[in-house]
């Protein structure tokens, strides 16, 4: 009788661990990744691109004050610490892009804390106290077309304000807008689609009926003309316009 007893209390258990194994861990939080969470997709209200075609070049010029908001609402989303070690912490604040000809800038504000490790007294780490300086950096880069999707590439970091930790200053700076850093990443891929459309499509979408005019042929021959070009398309920022231009001969 004790046995049967023993058995079916045991049952009971292994049933009951069973139930709770597949249920979700509650003292786990899960939180959105930032590839997924911060990520700000540019769709742009009255989004009216123009479309030129001179000298067999067909050019679709977008204003640059439409992407000003989109890529702001990045930056703002990573924006706070930057780095925390028992040793220094840094915090970047107010970022902001700017455009010009040639690519864009971003622009931020910095705040470095560093101390120094004295010892130990009965089993307690003594520190000196934070030492806090403060200044300004801007990040430039480039705009292209790379395998017919439009990219931001970091180019030259300024780091204005530091003094002996200017190093590491500068690599905070850089884990986040280098070319593997979630800023470079998260405006890359907000960049490959404005309005649904990647470049391709946004040279067919605009420039197709003014293509097909300047050559004398159907707006479905200019397409076709288009699209068999997307490893010629390039891209540059001037004159206040984000400019797509290919070469439709």
């Amino acid at each position: 009788m004790a046995a049967r007893k023993m058995t079916l209390i045991f049952t009971s258990t292994l049933l009951t661990l069973t139930a709770l194994s597949a249920l979700p861990a509650l003292s786990q939080t899960s939180h959105p990744s930032s590839s997924s969470a911060e990520l700000v997709a540019i769709n742009l209200p009255n989004f009216q691109p123009r479309a030129s075609f001179n000298n067999g070049v067909l050019q679709v010029a977008i204003p640059v004050s439409l992407l000003e908001g989109p890529i702001n609402d990045i930056l703002r989303a990573n924006e706070g610490r930057y780095k925390e070690t028992n040793f220094q912490r840094m915090d970047v604040s107010s970022m902001r892009v700017a455009f010009a000809d040639g690519g864009f800038t971003v622009n931020g504000n910095w705040q470095f804390q560093a101390r120094e490790y004295l010892g130990s007294v009965f089993g307690r780490k003594k520190y000196t106290p934070w030492a806090s300086i403060s200044g300004s950096f801007s990040q430039g880069f480039n705009v292209r077309v790379n395998n017919g999707v439009l990219v931001a590439q970091a180019g030259k970091t300024n780091i204005r304000g530091a003094n002996k930790w200017y190093g590491d200053i500068l690599d905070a700076v850089i884990s986040r807008m280098g070319v593997n850093g979630a800023v470079n990443k998260q405006v890359n891929q907000t960049l490959q689609r404005i309005n649904g459309m990647n470049v391709q499509q946004l040279l067919v979408s605009t420039g197709s009926a003014q293509a097909a005019q300047a050559l004398g042929i159907s707006q479905e021959e200019a397409t076709r003309l288009i699209n068999a070009r997307v490893g010629g398309i390039n891209a540059n920022i001037a004159g206040g316009n984000l400019n797509l231009t290919v070469k439709v001969q």
